[in-house]
């Protein structure tokens, strides 16, 4: 059954603009590992509040498609430097899947 995954956390102040370059080799690099319909937001109410939407045809897929983006070095750099824009680090990114 697809699903429908979400990401959800704050930006660091001052790091936005590093961001937006970041995010976009991230989103490249997941749309075409096999996730879809992959779309980042910003909040209009809570600065650098950001939620990052995607379908994924399963769970296992999606885990299947994370393991394999965990693999490819130029991912874990992006992630590795997301984790520093992130209030909190990747640690306090939350997540959460709905089927669709």
């Amino acid at each position: 059954m697809a699903v429908r995954g979400f990401f959800e956390y704050r930006i660091e102040d001052g790091k936005r603009e590093d961001y937006i370059q970041l995010i976009a080799k991230l989103r490249a690099k997941r749309t075409q590992a096999g996730l879809e319909n992959y779309s980042v937001s910003e909040s209009i109410d809570q600065k650098n509040l950001v939620v990052e939407t995607f379908l994924a045809p399963s769970m296992e897929e999606y885990r299947d498609v994370e393991a394999k983006l965990l693999k490819d070095p130029e991912t874990v750099e992006l992630l590795q430097t997301l984790d520093t824009y992130i209030v909190g680090g990747l640690a306090r990114k939350r997540s959460g899947f709905l089927p669709n």
